[in-house]
């Protein structure tokens, strides 16, 4: 047993889109084969060029699951048999969407050890009581908890009551050699209509609810008023949040004849020379992807103070911060860089030396597969889990039919 390959699963909400799913790419495809018999299981159809991107010798499992918003308790014995097959050493399930059922499967196949990581969160709100009542009871059944950012990492030992010691902070990094070998900025403009004098604001972003568009394109559109050669450019695929709103807020905020919308691109890097100000206005975010990204682009970042998003930029240095929510701070930061050429230059060279410094994808790769050499050593002890008896494996299995029922009265009593 000592000589075989270490049996990682990971199992992400999805396997389609989202910066968890990219980043579990981007590490899958650096953990080398020699060491690691690899396996990914998601919610839902498989996106080719997404899974792609995690290389060879990967086998991807869609596990299908039905479109509405309740629990599906069912997913957990299918789960299960799923896991008893691989065999793994290591689950590492990401995310609350997937938390209840890999973590309670992963009890039923006795997979020995179990990680659970948050990259991010669909709401700024705390989680209410019966949510994180079922965070507690999976909570002992997790052997290392993994987070993008500090601001998840506390929210495991607030939420979950994790001990601080079973929290790992591991940062997101990219591949700089992708950034770097973006075509030229005249290139990307062209190909998207753009002005060449135009001073180009904006996101690469899944529409979501969340990254709270509508504050963007009225910062944006008051910002122009003022500036005619202020341009809005959104790059993306809508989620909840429909191309015809983003148009018509467009059209109402008065830069409808400015505002430029773009379809789902495979390599975001591609694209980011466009963008003279990138923006990120969610109501929250773990480490996003998308900002580390315009850093590493050189590109000055205006972000929301929210989530993880004050660990990655530093206010007025290599990065500009505003409130959640507040349109007239984001119009101030907008205007600021639109007029000041310097001001854009250098504070995106400070960007970039701050994700040569923290977030390089030689160092995220590095810092998992030493956890999950650590953790394969755990898997393979005799003792472990002997902590984990009869009186925690019923809380589990008390939380799981608990999560069936608040999940039926919800979808009687919306």
């Amino acid at each position: 047993m000592p000589n075989r390959r270490i049996r990682l699963c990971q199992l992400t909400p999805s396997l389609w889109s989202g910066g968890t799913e990219e980043r579990i790419a981007r590490i899958t495809q650096g953990l080398h084969r020699s060491e690691f018999d690899l396996s990914w299981l998601g919610f839902g159809p498989a996106r080719e060029a997404l899974t792609e991107r995690a290389g060879p010798e990967v086998e991807i499992i869609p596990v299908a699951r039905h479109a509405d918003d309740g629990i599906e308790l069912s997913l957990i014995p299918r789960l299960a048999r799923t896991l008893k097959r691989l065999e793994p050493d290591i689950l590492h399930v990401h995310n609350w969407s997937t938390s209840l059922y890999g973590i309670a499967a992963a009890r039923l196949a006795g997979v020995p050890v179990v990680v659970f990581g948050l990259g991010g969160q669909n709401s700024p709100e705390e989680a209410p009581p019966q949510r994180r009542a079922v965070m507690r009871a999976l909570s002992p059944h997790v052997d290392v908890f993994t987070a993008v950012c500090e601001f998840l990492g506390q929210q495991f030992e607030k939420d979950w009551e994790a001990p601080r010691d079973k929290i790992r902070v591991l940062k997101t990094g990219i591949d700089l050699s992708v950034v770097d070998a973006a075509p030229e900025p005249a290139v990307v403009r062209a190909s998207l209509g753009l002005p060449e004098d135009a001073v180009v604001c904006g996101a690469i972003s899944v529409f979501r609810p969340v990254k709270c568009l509508p504050d963007m394109i009225d910062a944006v559109a008051a910002a122009a008023a003022d500036d005619p050669r202020i341009h809005l450019l959104l790059i993306g695929n809508p989620l909840g949040v429909s191309n015809e709103s983003l148009l018509a807020r467009a059209h109402q905020a008065g830069i409808g004849g400015r505002f430029h919308l773009h379809g789902r691109v495979e390599h975001p890097a591609d694209w980011l020379p466009a963008f003279d100000v990138f923006m990120n206005t969610s109501s929250f975010e773990g480490a996003s992807n998308a900002i580390i990204e315009a850093m590493a682009a050189r590109i000055p970042v205006i972000a929301t103070r929210v989530g993880g998003s004050p660990e990655l930029i530093d206010d007025g240095h290599d990065g500009l911060l505003a409130d959640m929510n507040d349109v007239p701070g984001l119009t101030r930061a907008v205007r600021r860089l639109a007029a000041d050429p310097e001001l854009r230059q250098r504070i995106g060279a400070a960007a970039r030396a701050r994700v040569e410094r923290d977030h390089t994808y030689g160092a995220m790769t590095q810092a998992y597969v030493d956890l999950y050499r650590k953790m394969a050593a755990v898997a393979r002890s005799q003792h472990h889990r002997a902590s984990r008896d009869l009186w925690t494996s019923a809380q589990l299995f008390a939380a799981v039919g608990q999560a069936g029922v608040w999940s039926r009265m919800r979808a009687r009593h919306p």
